[in-house]
């Protein structure tokens, strides 16, 4: 087992008993980390179900930008493509929700935001919007808008997602390993281990002690997923507690106030995955 780096600063959580640090269990670990790892590192075509939403009407057409086109249809279908260094993106997936700064695509927990910084604006003549920092122009004036594949409620990746790496370059990539990870105390008696940090995703192993909790909050930009990995959990939201086994997880949306806590009688062992990252982003709830 490789030594583990021991970082003084306090971690984001508050907690209130000490104990002696665990093993987190082997097993559970590479099976749902591999596969989550392996949808964000990129896929020929995955495939899942997810309900429509109502779309804003002035989102509805085909918008192109420089190495950029997107096509929302009036069902709440988007495809979306876009060049970049690691190269070419194609996602067809259905929008799931919209808020003042964009809006989101994907099924459940798979889920990818677009950051409107400049809503749809009709401009000289032209309706523009600004999407993840590209400008676009509407190019169908006076056409109905293109009809997104019958995918549409689907969710269907082709090519290296943003930020990733193309699987073609994935084969230097090493396993990751906890006892390897950067490592930080959190509270009085909790741990968390980072697995992957990166600007647009988190995956962290935790342990809490038993009768150990963290202080209540909520995130505003954040979806996190919690997966107990080896005893048993309490997650409190939005004032309605969850119990969750080994085995078994919780999506906690932005904007929810919630609250893990330990009321057994030994550790709880689970995995922390947020995108984007909740470091800096929590407030007292």
């Amino acid at each position: 087992m490789g030594s583990r780096r021991s970082h003084a600063r306090a971690g984001p959580h508050g907690c209130a008993r000490r104990a002696q640090t665990a093993p987190v269990p082997r097993g559970a670990l590479p099976v749902f980390a591999a596969a989550l790892l392996a949808l964000l590192a990129g896929c020929d075509a995955a495939t899942w179900t997810s309900p429509e939403v109502e779309v804003p009407p002035e989102y509805v057409g085909e918008w192109r930008g420089e190495r950029m086109t997107l096509a929302i249809d009036a069902a709440g279908g988007l495809r979306y493509e876009r060049v970049k260094e690691q190269g070419q993106v194609s996602v067809t997936a259905p929008i799931v929700a919209f808020d003042e700064r964009g809006f989101e695509v994907g099924v459940g927990p798979v889920r990818s935001r677009f950051e409107v910084s400049a809503g749809p604006a009709l401009r000289d003549g032209r309706w523009t919007m600004t999407v993840d920092g590209v400008e676009l122009q509407r190019v169908d004036e006076g056409a109905p808008a293109p009809a997104v594949p019958p995918s549409k409620n689907r969710l269907q990746v082709r090519g290296p997602l943003p930020g990733a790496t193309a699987l073609r370059d994935a084969r230097g990539m090493d396993a990751v390993d906890r006892d390897r990870a950067e490592h930080y105390a959190w509270g009085d008696a909790c741990d968390g281990w980072h697995l992957l940090r990166r600007e647009d995703l988190s995956v962290i192993a935790e342990r809490v002690p038993p009768g150990a909790c963290e202080s209540r909050h909520r995130h505003a930009r954040a979806r996190q997923f919690f997966y107990v990995l080896e005893g048993a959990a309490v997650i409190e939201i939005e004032g309605r507690r969850i119990a969750l086994a080994a085995g078994q997880g919780l999506e906690v949306p932005p904007g929810a106030a919630h609250q893990f806590r330990n009321e057994s009688a030994a550790d709880v062992h689970f995995l922390v995955v947020s995108h984007p990252p909740s470091h800096g982003d929590r407030a007292p709830a």
